[in-house]
């Protein structure tokens, strides 16, 4: 089933992903003291869980290609930590959560090449990476379907006014927060990008950063927290170090351009499909023009939903939304439908996008097939499918 996909991680560099992984534990690990100092030795021992899972056999396999020591050590370090915290506080405790933390800090270098850990770009991916952790932690926190401290990136965003809804999972809640502070820290250790358009996004990235650290602290509606995720860190972070998201490729990936008029006719409407594998986000770009011709539609308010088989989803739905870039996640084949509705709240302007996911091309590419030879008819509009590349 569909869902609002938070962790948007973007393609093209296994370091980074590594280095992600290794900051998530990382983060964990702080936690543990943070909660032994608060006497919750409950939640202490909830992070030392989640920190061993995050240490799969596979990266512990990544890491005894480079050195098997490290690759011994680091899952018995966090392992012991967990078997201790289960038990009782150990007396050295602080030690055995620094020790874990300088075998992370060896995996890392063992594991990474040192041009890539100074490479900007792979930082930068790092933090792509870590905001749409944040994101699916801080949908946990307040019960939102999905597995927060898990491996899953899916997040179910339909509260829309989280920040007034009771934590359900405190431990998340830190987890998000502390991991929001720990982009604030990994951005200052970037080198802005050359040139003035691309320094500026960076700037506004690291804003984006700060605006996220501040949301989850003060623990503000889901969908804000979404809006700063993928509007401002994901999107400025892009344009400043060129990323690439995720399931953006060459042929059957490429994205789809489908371009119609709302029912009630107030609007030309755009939307610019990047398809990616089952199980992984695929990007909508949106963009709303006044049908008169009369000066561009800057913002835009409006309702997005998924439909399948015409049954609304309705953890796909998402009200009041005005970013112009949207993520979901298809977790199976199907026929589908993309529709927007109560365009700048006028409930007679709505614009739907018919969708047919099959998992038919090499690693389980999407496509998305119209009717009729590439001519879909909605509302008694024609609804045109182009492909191009950005």
């Amino acid at each position: 089933m569909p869902s609002t996909a938070s962790a948007h991680e973007f393609s093209g560099d296994e370091s980074a992903t590594f280095i992600s992984k290794m900051e998530e534990i990382r983060v964990h690990l702080g936690l543990i003291l943070r909660n032994i100092a608060a006497d919750d030795t409950q939640l202490a021992a909830e992070h030392a869980d989640h920190a061993a899972e995050l240490l799969t056999d596979d990266m512990a396999s990544e890491i005894a290609e480079k050195n098997r020591r490290i690759a011994s050590d680091l899952p018995a370090a966090l392992s012991g930590l967990q078997d201790a915290l289960a038990v009782q506080v150990p007396p050295n405790i602080g030690t055995n959560v620094q020790d874990a933390q300088d075998l992370l800090d060896e995996a890392i270098s063992a594991r990474v090449d040192r041009d890539q850990l100074t490479n900007s770009t792979v930082k930068a991916l790092v933090i792509a990476n870590l905001a749409g952790k944040v994101l699916a932690q801080y949908g946990a926190a307040f019960g939102a379907e999905g597995d927060g401290h898990g491996g899953s990136s899916n997040n179910n965003a339909t509260m829309t006014s989280a920040g007034a809804g009771e934590v359900v999972d405190l431990g998340a809640l830190q987890t998000a927060q502390a991991l929001a502070a720990r982009m604030q820290e990994l951005s200052g250790e970037i080198d802005a990008p050359a040139g003035p358009d691309a320094a500026a996004a960076f700037d506004a990235a690291r804003s984006g950063i700060d605006r996220l650290a501040s949301a989850v602290g003060q623990e503000e509606p889901l969908d804000d927290v979404t809006e700063i995720v993928h509007g401002q860190v994901h999107e400025n972070l892009r344009k400043a170090f060129n990323l690439a998201p995720s399931g953006s490729t060459t042929g059957e990936g490429e994205p789809i351009t489908f371009n119609g008029t709302s029912t009630g006719g107030k609007y030309n409407v755009t939307v610019v499909w990047t398809p990616a594998d089952i199980g992984s986000e695929s990007e909508f770009r949106l963009d709303f023009q006044p049908a008169s011709g009369e000066g561009k539609q800057f913002v835009v308010t409006y309702d997005i939903m998924l439909l399948k088989d015409g049954e609304h989803l309705d953890e796909t739905h998402r009200g009041g939304q005005e970013a112009l870039v949207q993520y979901y996640t298809f977790d199976e084949p199907g026929s589908y439908t993309l529709r927007m509705e109560n365009i700048n709240n006028d409930p007679g302007e709505t614009f739907e996008v018919p969708m047919q996911v099959v998992p038919e091309f090499p690693a389980g590419a999407l496509v998305l097939a119209a009717a009729i030879a590439g001519v879909v008819a909605f509302a008694g509009r024609r609804l045109l499918l182009v492909r191009e590349m950005y």
